[in-house]
């Protein structure tokens, strides 16, 4: 469930540029309401892109955006 959540954050990160900059400077208040272990949690926090990417079972050197 949290690797789907992960990827979901990704995702919305990249159709929507208020939320990526949210997520770069007050991430915790879009995190509220996903169910992420700590270790994701900890890098959504820092917006930590290659480690979400890797969490999500994604290519973290891919800037690709995550499939749909």
């Amino acid at each position: 469930m949290s690797r789907e959540a992960v990827r979901e954050i990704l995702e919305r990160a990249e159709r929507e540029p208020e939320l990526r900059a949210m997520m770069e400077t007050n991430g915790y208040v879009v995190l509220e309401g996903y169910d992420l272990t700590p270790e994701e949690l900890d890098a959504a926090e820092r917006w930590d892109v290659p480690a979400l990417r890797t969490l999500a079972g994604l290519d973290p050197d891919d800037t690709a955006p995550p499939p749909a």
